[in-house]
């Protein structure tokens, strides 16, 4: 694992290529010509990244989980007298999902209040 570094740069540009692709998503109910509008994106090769931003919400999920893999492998190898015994363990399980939830808890909350 020496020399690894995660995902981390990948991040950004994917979150902004779902934003944007879903705002253009919800545009199209205020466009009056939006028939017209996405032939004219799907026509046009350089339009793909913005007609397929479906493929954004794989990729970032992909590389998420590629980031929980990464940090799991990274604190599996640091701590080398950690065995099979601890990763099994319900106590290493809660505190993995502790985390997760204090890292997640927040933007889900902020997300549904916002939407109301």
């Amino acid at each position: 694992m020496a020399g690894l570094s995660p995902p981390l740069p990948l991040n950004s540009p994917i979150q902004a290529w779902t934003l944007i692709g879903h705002a253009f998503l919800l545009l199209q109910a205020y466009v009056p010509n939006a028939e017209e509008l996405k032939s004219d994106l799907v026509d046009n090769v350089w339009n793909s990244w913005l007609t397929n931003f479906t493929l954004s919400t794989d990729v970032f999920f992909t590389l998420s989980g590629c980031l929980c893999a990464f940090n799991f492998l990274r604190t599996v190898n640091k701590d080398h007298n950690m065995g099979e015994k601890e990763i099994y363990s319900a106590g290493y399980w809660l505190r993995f999902y502790k985390h997760r939830a204090v890292r997640l808890l927040p933007a889900y909350g902020f997300t549904i209040l916002a939407c109301k």
